[in-house]
């Protein structure tokens, strides 16, 4: 009973370990451009919120209020701010293997990491607790579907018809086209142009999967994860991306030059679906994640 309850307290400690580390880098490092975070893009106060809800979300899995309304609002809560304060990590990713000619933030890198390490090391325990709730199939012996099982389909629709502009649009570049760009060449490398279209045509194909809805269990948790990680961090990273963008557009008097041969309406396209779609591969991921219940006959259909 006492490894047990050790055991327990592991992740929470984790979390206020990381939340803490996070929290010193902010005190120590206030400057948002020395985070890397842009102009704007993420208030100072948002990394804060983060770690103060990772620390509680850590302390409260431990009690009974995980399974209570004020947990499942602290959840969101932590949810919502680390997603924010994470939302430039996949641009850390991409100036790491230098795909972004831009210098990277170690401070920034490193404060992005810490936050996401103490959410969901906070996080684990509050959903293990809610889902102990539900009580297990007496065949399978796995935790009963609970109310994520029966999100519906259409969303993952969405998502892949949002998914499709940008390697419609990057394909038509490598081939010659010229919509929207500036009349000339697209001004960027080939073998750039093919990885970037690439990754378009994998994200179109995750998500076709997640709409077919059908694989075995392994398959549904390998991309079922992968398409919840996926989504999210688009939705984190080209959310903001595109609100930033349509506030250039649309304010009275301003503007946005063309920039790498492309008309400025083409990244909004970009950014706005790119948030779209993540948002519907989020929901399939989890979706697809969650309706691992082929292999048993007794709690399968207990999804809807």
């Amino acid at each position: 009973m006492t490894r047990q309850r050790g055991d327990r307290r592991i992740l929470p400690a984790v979390a206020v370990v990381a939340s803490a580390a996070a929290m010193v880098i902010l005190a120590l490092r206030l400057d948002p451009a020395t985070l890397d975070y842009g102009a704007g893009t993420v208030p100072v106060v948002v990394p804060w919120l983060a770690a103060v809800a990772a620390i509680v979300l850590a302390v409260v899995g431990l009690t009974p209020l995980a399974t209570s309304v004020g947990g499942t609002a602290l959840v969101a809560v932590g949810v919502i701010t680390t997603g924010w304060s994470i939302s430039t990590l996949l641009f850390d990713a991409l100036r790491a293997v230098q795909l972004v000619p831009l210098p990277l933030s170690g401070w920034g890198l490193g404060l992005r990491l810490l936050l996401l390490l103490g959410a969901a090391a906070a996080l684990h325990p509050v959903l293990h607790a809610r889902a102990s709730t539900r009580g297990r199939c007496p065949t399978c012996g796995r935790w009963r579907p609970g109310t994520l099982a029966r999100l519906p389909l259409w969303p993952v629709a969405v998502g892949l018809v949002f998914a499709l502009p940008y390697p419609v649009m990057r394909i038509s570049w490598i081939l010659g086209g010229t919509l929207g760009t500036t009349g000339g060449p697209v001004d960027a490398d080939r073998t750039l142009q093919l990885v970037m279209a690439g990754a378009g045509v994998v994200l179109v194909a995750l998500a076709t999967v997640l709409l077919i809805d059908r694989g075995p269990s392994w398959l549904r948790v390998v991309l079922g994860f992968g398409g919840l990680i996926a989504g999210a961090g688009l939705c984190a990273t080209f959310g903001p991306a595109a609100v930033g963008v349509a506030s250039m557009l649309l304010a009275p008097g301003a503007g946005m030059p063309p920039a790498a041969g492309l008309m400025p309406w083409v990244f909004l396209v970009f950014y706005g679906s790119w948030f779209v779609a993540g948002i519907g591969v989020a929901l399939g991921g989890l979706r697809y994640w969650t309706h691992r219940r082929y292999d048993c006959a007794a709690c399968r259909d207990l999804r809807a």
